[in-house]
């Protein structure tokens, strides 16, 4: 959800649950900012770094991701000069989080147990 926030995109599409578990298997994630180049490099490397394929590159929990999102705004906070734009402005993530969840086209479980 946290890619689909930045980007607008989810990181895969594929018409089938078998052909998007075997995309996320196999395929690296598109960079978010070579979808946009306003997203901030920060915000950047924790995306990658939850979707990382290696297991050890990736975050132990969720709330370390939220630590880290939560440090990365105060340090941008802290650096950005009184009078300069902080280093967040300008980014405005492309979906909200209601509209992110109210779109559920991904195939969904129910299916996959299915086994369709």
């Amino acid at each position: 959800m946290f890619y689909q926030l930045l980007t607008g995109s989810r990181p895969f599409n594929a018409a089938s649950t078998p052909a998007l578990l075997e995309l996320i298997k196999g395929v690296e994630v598109r960079p978010p900012r070579q979808i946009d180049r306003k997203i901030p490099r920060e915000l950047e490397r924790i995306c990658l770094r939850a979707l990382s394929k290696r297991v050890t590159d990736r975050y132990n929990s969720a709330g370390d991701m939220a630590e880290e999102n939560r440090i990365m705004g105060r340090v941008g906070e802290a650096q950005a000069a009184p009078n300069s734009a902080n280093r967040f402005d300008g980014f405005r993530p492309p979906v909200s989080v209601s509209q992110s969840r109210r779109d559920r086209s991904y195939p969904s479980r129910a299916a996959s147990l299915r086994g369709g």
